[in-house]
């Protein structure tokens, strides 16, 4: 399929294409690229964690981008730290702060809402 195509270019894009690439396959909001950018933040690589944070930041499965971002709060690397909380606090609309306690306490509340909005615009 068209996707399949999409995601294989994504995973072959090297040096100044890769992070365009990447946008534009979670700009597609698929519900595959988010695994596909679930395998890359774990890997060992900072720019190709980096890349799938913001790469995801482009996704519009908020549900689904919100809970791997929070788990960056916590990754070793700096910068993957610093724009997953850049990310969620565009998403939020307010910064919640580093600390990935004030994010999952903020998903608690918020994520019920999402979900429904994520439902009536698919409808």
């Amino acid at each position: 399929d068209g996707f399949a195509a999409v995601e294989e270019a994504a995973d072959r894009a090297e040096g100044d294409d890769r992070p365009a690439t990447w946008k534009a396959l979670a700009s597609m909001s698929d519900p595959r690229a988010v695994d596909f950018f679930r395998r890359r933040i774990g890997s060992g690589a900072e720019l190709e964690r980096r890349m799938a944070v913001d790469a995801l930041a482009c996704h519009r499965g908020t549900t689904a981008v919100v809970p791997l971002l929070i788990g960056r709060l916590d990754d070793e690397i700096p910068a993957v730290r610093e724009a997953a909380a850049r990310h969620l606090a565009r998403i939020a609309g307010k910064d919640h702060g580093p600390d990935a306690a004030g994010w999952r306490a903020w998903w608690d509340r918020e994520r019920e809402a999402v979900e429904e909005r994520e439902r009536m615009r698919k409808e």
